[in-house]
C-alpha cells in the first residue's frame, strides 16, 4: 500500500511538472504570435537586418548601422507585402535609426521607458538572423552597463547572429527592453542590445509614445523634480504622479524652474 502511494505521489509530480512545460510552451507560443507581426525584414539581395514597428502611423526602429547613409530602404512585412522605408533620422552614437514605413496601419509594439530590467531576466528576440527569417530565439540578460557615449546597454546571451540587428528584444509581457545592435565575434552567445528609452532620448517623434515627462536642459546640467535629482541633461525622463510638480536646474549660476502638471504636460524645456 506504501509503495502504491510513492507511486502515486511520484507520477503526480511528474503531471505537475509537465503541466508547468506546457504552460511556458503555450506562453512562449502566444507571446510569437504578438510580437512576429510588428517586426519587418530590411535589405535586399546584398543585406539583410530587422526592424520593428513602435507607432500605428508605420515609425519604425533599427539599429543605426543597419541603414548607414541611406535615405530610403526596402523593407517585407510578415505579411509578405513588399514596400519602402524612407530614414527619418539617425544616432550612430547610441546605434539607433528611425524609420517611417508606407503602411497604412502598424501593429506597434509597446516601450519600456523605465530602469526596471534586471540580470537573470527572461528575454527574447524575433529577427532574420543568417536568413531564417522571423526566427524566434530566448535567453536572459547577462549584464546591464553603461558604454562609454552614454548609451545604456543590455548585454544578453541570446543566439543572435548577423541579420537580427535593428530587431526587438522583448521581456514575457512582450514588452520591447532593447534594441538588437551587436554580437561579440569572438564569444559564444554574447549579444549587445541598446536599451529602447535611449529612443524616446534622441527621437523627438518617439516622445508622444512615452509615458513620461521629458526635461530639456544643457548637457551635463543637474535636473531636479520636486528638488530630487532625477537626472542629468540634455534630456531627463521621469515618470512621476499625476498632479501638479516643479523642474528645476541651475543653470548659467542661476536657479530655473518650470511648473508642470503631469500627464498634461509630457515636455518642458530649462534654458
Amino acid at each position: 500500500m506504501r509503495a502504491l502511494a510513492i507511486l502515486v505521489l511520484v507520477a503526480s509530480a511528474a503531471h505537475a511538472g509537465n503541466d508547468v512545460l506546457a504552460a511556458q510552451e503555450d506562453q512562449q507560443i502566444k507571446l510569437f504570435g504578438k510580437i512576429a507581426p510588428s517586426v519587418i525584414f530590411i535589405g535586399d539581395e546584398r543585406s539583410l537586418a530587422t526592424g520593428f514597428f513602435v507607432s500605428e502611423e508605420g515609425l519604425a526602429l533599427t539599429a543605426a548601422h543597419v541603414v548607414e547613409n541611406h535615405r530610403e530602404v526596402e523593407v517585407v512585412l510578415h505579411g509578405g507585402k513588399r514596400t519602402r522605408a524612407k530614414v527619418l533620422a539617425t544616432q550612430p552614437d547610441v546605434d539607433l535609426a528611425l524609420l517611417q514605413v508606407s503602411v497604412e496601419r502598424a501593429p506597434a509594439l509597446p516601450l519600456a521607458t523605465g530602469n526596471d530590467l534586471r540580470v537573470g531576466q527572461w528575454v527574447g528576440a524575433v529577427g532574420h538572423g543568417l536568413g531564417g527569417v522571423w526566427a524566434f530565439t530566448v535567453g536572459m540578460i547577462s549584464n546591464l552597463y553603461e558604454a562609454k557615449q552614454g548609451a545604456e546597454v543590455v548585454q544578453t546571451q541570446i543566439p543572435l547572429n548577423p541579420g537580427n540587428s535593428g530587431g526587438p528584444i522583448f521581456d514575457r509581457n512582450g514588452r520591447v527592453v532593447a534594441v538588437v545592435s551587436k554580437g561579440a565575434t569572438n564569444a559564444s552567445s554574447l549579444n549587445i542590445g541598446i536599451h529602447v528609452a535611449d529612443a524616446f532620448l534622441v527621437f523627438d517623434q518617439l516622445l508622444p509614445l512615452c509615458n513620461c515627462l521629458a526635461v530639456d536642459a544643457p548637457a551635463g546640467t543637474a535636473v531636479f523634480l520636486d528638488d530630487v535629482l532625477v537626472g542629468k541633461g540634455p534630456r531627463v525622463l521621469v515618470k512621476p504622479a499625476a498632479g501638479p510638480h516643479e523642474v528645476s536646474a541651475v543653470i548659467g549660476g542661476r536657479r530655473v524652474e518650470r511648473a508642470v502638471r503631469f500627464p498634461g504636460d509630457r515636455r518642458v524645456a530649462l534654458k
